[in-house]
């Protein structure tokens, strides 16, 4: 992760940008605020950047709608919008990734748009199958154990939650999911 800017999402209005880029002498990022400021908004906008509605694990699409709508400022002008910068480095290649997820409240309807650039220039191509090629990076199930908040540490802690967790983690992992 490079960087996060959210608008007009959960306290984020107008856009607000977060950098993420780590060091080998510092390889984790730890955020620390108040109650109410944005933190597990910010999870949860790296979640919906990257997976969309699967972020939500298997929800149904109403349950994601909800999420978004919940999140929308009604103070907003404008669309709500998460931008990730990612750099992705596979099979030896490097590639500078932006992918944007956009969302438009019209009357009762919520519409998304999404977009990804690469090294700075649209990839349509990309875009189209991003749900795959990113589940062949990093599957769903196994965020959960690369991005937790307070809550989270607490369901992984959960001797009830954390088998299934792992299970599906792991049959992810394993491509067998």
């Amino acid at each position: 992760f490079k960087g996060i800017g959210v608008q007009n999402l959960g306290p984020f209005r107008e856009r607000q940008y977060l950098n993420l880029q780590v060091r080998s002498s510092r390889p984790i990022i730890l955020v620390k605020a108040l109650n109410g400021s944005g933190k597990t908004t910010l999870l949860t906008c790296l979640q919906v950047a990257l997976y969309g509605a699967k972020a939500l694990g298997n929800s149904r699409s109403s349950d994601y709608e909800q999420l978004i709508r919940g999140m929308h400022r009604q103070d907003a002008t404008g669309p709500a919008r998460v931008d990730l910068d990612i750099r992705i480095e596979t099979d030896g290649e490097r590639d500078e990734v932006t992918v944007s997820r956009e969302w438009t409240l019209s009357g009762n309807k919520l519409s998304e748009r999404l977009s990804v650039h690469r090294d700075g220039s649209q990839d349509f191509q990309l875009c189209e199958d991003w749900d795959e090629y990113l589940d062949n990076i990093l599957p769903a199930e196994l965020v959960q154990l690369f991005l937790f908040d307070g809550e989270k540490i607490e369901a992984l802690a959960n001797p009830k939650t954390l088998p299934d967790m792992l299970r599906r983690a792991t049959e992810a992992f394993l491509g067998i999911g």
